[in-house]
């Protein structure tokens, strides 16, 4: 997954400065294994909080995928002592509607397998479970967390997953730090999966609103799904629509509980706050909760490409292209290189693809390529949407043109200086924000296991030459290492066949 930093630039100016020399970032671990990330800036009386686990839907067994995003939901459901009056009342309520969708479930089997009086059985178990979810609703006090963190004076609580890392986040007043200790370590040691199945069925609508009725989420579910023939990165973090509907509250306690243990977790702390009364407040109440055993590490590789791959979406929208090709994880020493190969293929009006697909040629009105390294081999993605009558075909054919051209004759040092200028800034003022920051060393530090990566990045894309551009073009754009998808409109494919 690409992710990009927001930055305020009206802003800039009363933020700290980051520059070569360094992130002043403490770092410690309590007494149970689980880390914390501490950079002081005494600017403002404000902090911002992430907590990262090491786990993301890499790390989900075949048959139960989407669970790490399923969790990221249901952890601002509340635990036992927030978001209900009486935890040990409504266990049975949990117990009942577990047994009911126990009973749900087997009976939509028997309409799978053509059952005529399944469909009765159904309805009457899903009555019957309203009715008990009725009562349980007695009990439950809406958005609990979140109206606390609200009148505390916090903002930007959220959560997100990714294939490898899942990351909760908060930003508050200074003084509320106890707080936020206190709201977490009860989250993370004794959450409560209530309204589970509601909130499955919240997150099967995602799944249909944002990849099964969206030409670019088809595009990509379909993209994946054929570069990877093995890994699991083949499978979007949202999962598979079987697998949700038929995955249990039970299953999905018991992923929490091995992979998202305390010394799988890395807190970041970036504000007005003093490292000597933050790391005993930790240890105060993240420290008793267990650890535990780190879970079977992911042990599939991908075999490598050896041929061009070809698929197809069809959905009702301008035809539209998407190209991948695999790369390295994050340790990878030609990333820096890759980054700055995108950026000159598709970043800005100055971009090669921008001038020659977008504004002289007009086959497409948007063009973009990114490369995506995680903690394992990932994607270098291009894509585009054509524009007027033109086809996914010179759309594809265009973008291999300047693609073969740059491989044959390189870049030039303009190119080079202007793109890894442009690169370093961005990335330096992503860093002046303490949001910014905070995700930036939680990112490192769970993805690549140092944080201190944070510090190397730029120096990373100032070392890349023009060589080195070309080089890995060579080396990782190839069709043997490609795949590509087209999005075709099937109405227009008909109306051109009754031309023909």
């Amino acid at each position: 997954m690409v992710w990009k930093l927001v930055i305020i630039k009206i802003a800039i100016i009363l933020l700290p400065v980051v520059t070569m020399a360094g992130i002043d970032a403490q770092e410690f671990t309590l007494s149970n294994g689980m880390k914390v990330l501490v950079v002081e800036r005494h600017e403002a009386p404000v902090v911002s909080t992430r907590i990262w686990f090491n786990v993301g839907s890499v790390d989900e067994p075949s048959g139960s995928t989407g669970m790490a995003h399923l969790l990221e939901h249901m952890l601002f459901k509340g635990t036992q002592s927030i978001g209900v009056t009486d935890y040990s009342k409504e266990t049975g309520y949990l117990v009942q509607e577990d047994s009911l969708w126990n009973l749900i479930d087997a009976a939509n089997a028997r309409i799978e397998n053509g059952d005529p009086t399944a469909q009765t059985d159904v309805d009457s178990l899903k009555a019957r479970y309203d009715a008990v979810l009725t009562d349980h609703k007695q009990l439950i006090i809406k958005n609990e967390l979140w109206d606390t963190y609200l009148n505390n004076g916090a903002s930007g609580l959220n959560a997100s997953t990714s294939t490898d890392w899942t990351q909760y986040q908060v930003q508050l007043p200074a003084n509320r730090l106890e707080l936020w200790a206190a709201l977490e370590s009860d989250r993370m040691a004794t959450p409560v999966f209530r309204e589970y199945y509601s909130e499955r069925d919240v997150v099967k609508e995602e799944r249909r609103r944002s990849y099964e009725t969206r030409p670019f989420g088809l595009m990509y579910l379909k993209l994946y799904d054929t570069a990877f023939t093995t890994f699991p990165y083949k499978i979007l973090t949202i999962g598979l629509m079987e697998d949700l509907f038929k995955m249990k509250r039970a299953t999905l306690a018991d992923f929490y509980r091995r992979y998202y243990a305390p010394n799988r977790a890395t807190a970041v702390v970036v504000g007005d706050v003093n490292p000597k009364m933050l790391i005993p407040l930790m240890e105060k109440y993240f420290g008793s909760i267990p650890s535990q055993p780190d879970p079977p590490m992911v042990t599939i590789v991908e075999p490598p490409q050896t041929e061009l791959r070809k698929a197809t979406v069809e959905f009702d929208s301008n035809p539209a292209m998407m190209m991948a090709w695999h790369m390295g994880d994050i340790h990878d020493p030609d990333n820096a290189a890759l980054s700055v190969l995108g950026n000159i293929l598709t970043d800005g009006r100055t971009s090669r693809m921008y001038k020659t697909i977008v504004e002289q040629k007009q086959l497409a009105s948007s063009v973009w390529c990114s490369p995506d390294p995680g903690k394992y081999p990932g994607l270098i993605v291009l894509s585009g949407t054509t524009q007027g009558e033109h086809t996914n075909e010179e759309l594809e054919t265009a973008a291999l043109d300047i693609i073969h051209d740059l491989q044959k004759n390189g870049i030039t040092t303009a190119e080079l200086e202007r793109v890894k200028k442009q690169s370093r800034m961005d990335y330096l003022q992503g860093l002046r924000s303490n949001a910014g920051l905070s995700f930036q060393l939680g990112f490192y530090a769970t993805t690549a296991g140092d944080w201190r990566m944070v510090e190397k990045a730029p120096d990373l894309i100032k070392a890349v030459t023009a060589d080195d551009v070309q080089r890995v073009a060579n080396k990782y754009l190839v069709d043997t290492n490609r795949t590509v998808v087209y999005l075709i409109n099937p109405s227009e494919q008909a109306n051109a066949g009754e031309v023909k």
